[in-house]
């Protein structure tokens, strides 16, 4: 077996001065430090696929740009011999691993939490936030295909192509990135992988604080649906995407939107980088199923976070144009 410790060490002194991609976002010359946060669960005799899928992202972080990185930090949920198993691939692999903490029950909460409390005390670090997407149920497809590992395959691609590390480690744009950033039904990344700049995530409201003033705000709505707002158990994927000064960026170009219609083949889909929302009024691609107007916006950005977004964002103008 390679010694991959060796080699890790090797990695990180051909990054150190590395210059700057050409056509790339601007850069400083040299990345910042990366840490990934790891939501893992496994129900109880299940966890032979829960490690399976494991190993399969571990070794994806691995084989991208993003390697090395400094630390992957990974709360389990379900089955207790989940943590050793982790650890176990983690050693194979020469990545330096920390345990947050083991339930029988939970939520990403369990694992968002600590990034924000790490981003809040370290806003210079670069962090990627990942789950085990497809340990819990399958989601077939047309085909009897498993969405969820098609799903979670295209979101790693996304999360960990050169174009988003090189964006979010050394450009001065974009603060989150990933396969897609969706505006719609709120803005959020669909499948709740991203990675993001420390000092944006900083700027958001602890979880369980978020989702109450968003419960708050949309209470009193008739027909509201949690799901169509980010509300209740969904708060936790809307939570990245919620902050007003928010610059999101992503490497999707389709008619891919969100959830599981439409979803890109994740081994072939081009890296194409863009500021997000992509799709200007008139685009084919641009998705008008759930609409949210800019009062919409602008009401739940000054209830949640007492602010408005820049002049320049373009996730106010997007919805602005909403028709």
């Amino acid at each position: 077996m390679p010694n991959w410790k060796v080699a890790r060490h090797t990695l990180t002194i051909s990054l150190v001065g590395a210059a700057c991609p050409v056509g790339k976002e601007p850069c400083s010359g040299m990345p910042s430090s990366g840490y990934v946060f790891y939501n893992i669960f496994s129900q109880l005799g299940g966890t032979a696929h829960a490690i399976a899928i494991v190993e399969e992202q571990l070794r994806a972080i691995r084989n991208s740009s993003f390697w090395p990185v400094d630390e992957i930090r990974f709360a389990t949920i379900g089955d207790p011999e989940l943590r050793g198993k982790v650890e176990h691939v983690c050693d194979e692999i020469g990545a330096n691993c920390t345990h947050l903490g083991h339930t029988k029950r939970g939520s990403e909460t369990r694992t968002l939490e600590p990034l924000r409390a790490f981003c809040t005390a370290h806003p210079d670090a670069t962090v990627a936030y990942i789950h085990d997407k497809g340990s819990y149920h399958a989601v077939l497809n047309e085909r009897g295909r498993s969405s969820n590992t098609v799903f979670r395959r295209g979101l790693m691609r996304g999360v960990f192509s050169s174009a988003c590390v090189d964006a979010i480690t050394r450009g001065v744009r974009c603060d989150i990135c990933g396969m897609r950033f969706s505006p719609a039904p709120h803005a959020h990344m669909p499948g709740n992988m991203f990675l993001a700049r420390c000092d944006y995530i900083a700027k958001l409201l602890p979880l369980p604080h978020f989702e109450q003033r968003m419960n708050a705000h949309y209470q009193g709505e008739k027909k509201t649906c949690d799901w169509c707002v980010g509300s209740g158990r969904f708060a936790s994927e809307h939570w990245v995407g919620a902050h007003p000064s928010i610059r999101p960026c992503d490497v999707l170009d389709s008619k891919y939107a969100w959830a599981y219609h439409n979803l890109p083949d994740h081994k072939t889909y081009p890296i194409r980088f863009a500021m997000a929302p992509r799709y200007r009024n008139g685009h084919p691609y641009r998705n008008e199923e759930m609409k949210r107007t800019a009062a919409h916006a602008l009401a739940e950005w000054w209830s949640i976070y007492n602010e408005a977004p820049p002049a320049s964002s373009l996730l106010l103008r997007y919805y602005a144009e909403s028709r």
